[in-house]
């Protein structure tokens, strides 16, 4: 049976990778054009029109005036590590094959091993 090659995904170097996810700026309005392909609608009451809260990383609705963030509902909601850190642990679990130990993604991040155990 002939494999195709051309329909597999291959993922970015760690270069490209960072380059796409530079700051949190970059990883939150990655979060937003997933979670809100067709632009921002309100979970409350279905309105299109929102305004940004400066300072965290929600919207509020323009009709009910109310807030949702970009992290609501998934693995990172209320978080306190950054975007960047949990983007680059996804990064370096995804594309290692062996997968990667909390020891290692902590020395690969930079952060306490206690804090890469339980973001894996």
């Amino acid at each position: 049976m002939p494999s195709n090659h051309k329909n597999r995904f291959k993922p970015p170097s760690i270069l490209e990778f960072q380059q796409r996810f530079d700051i949190e700026e970059d990883c939150a309005r990655f979060l937003y054009e997933k979670r809100w392909p067709k632009g921002w609608t309100c979970p409350r009451c279905g309105a299109a029109k929102s305004y940004p809260i400066q300072g965290r990383r929600q919207y509020e609705c323009a009709c009910c005036r109310y807030q949702v963030s970009v992290t609501a509902g998934t693995v990172l909601h209320k978080t306190r590590t950054p975007l960047r850190l949990w983007f680059l642990a996804i990064f370096f679990m995804t594309t290692d094959k062996r997968g990667i130990s909390s020891v290692g993604l902590s020395k690969q991040l930079g952060i306490p091993q206690k804090r890469a155990w339980s973001m894996q």
